[in-house]
């Protein structure tokens, strides 16, 4: 089950997508329109963690990879001019670890910051007049509804992941 999500500026718009979305079939109980500020707020937000953990994998594999190189190039010229060979390749893979949990933590700020710009996009548009209309449909339906949110011109039409 996803919930497709977009911010119409009209109670006429509104009132086309929910007509138009239940000629194809959907319940009107899968149809939901949020008029205040800390409503919008509330759903983007429950979603917030399921669209951080791309984030965090990415920047804990980027910086695993950037670290475990620059370790293991200190081990090599540590181990080749000072201690001998094969004395301290067990650097690399602690320095690796260490970028690992560095490119995770930057991976998580940078993917809120992105995930608070897009709540602020629908909530700001919700506190200026602006409605949010949240219909629940399976993956079939899915680009069918997204069509006509977009015909009645609405802002941001995006999935959230169910609940």
């Amino acid at each position: 089950m996803k919930i497709v999500v977009g911010l119409l500026s009209s109670d006429k718009d509104v009132q086309s997508s929910i007509e138009k979305l239940e000629k194809v079939g959907l319940d009107v109980d899968k149809i939901g329109v949020l008029t205040h500020y800390n409503a919008a707020r509330k759903l983007l937000s429950s979603h917030q963690i399921r669209w951080v953990i791309p984030h965090i994998g990415w920047g804990a594999l980027l910086g695993f990879a950037i670290f475990c190189l620059i370790g293991l190039a200190v081990d090599w010229y540590a181990c080749c001019n000072f201690f001998g060979y094969g004395m301290m390749f067990w650097v690399g893979g602690a320095v690796g670890l260490a970028g690992a949990v560095l490119g995770a933590a930057a991976g998580w700020f940078f993917g809120l910051d992105k995930i608070e710009r897009e709540t602020d996009f629908y909530s700001q548009g919700v506190g200026k007049g602006g409605q949010l209309i949240t219909v629940q449909t399976n993956d079939q339906m899915v680009t069918k509804v997204m069509d006509i949110l977009r015909q009645q011109d609405a802002a941001g039409v995006r999935t959230l992941k169910g609940l």
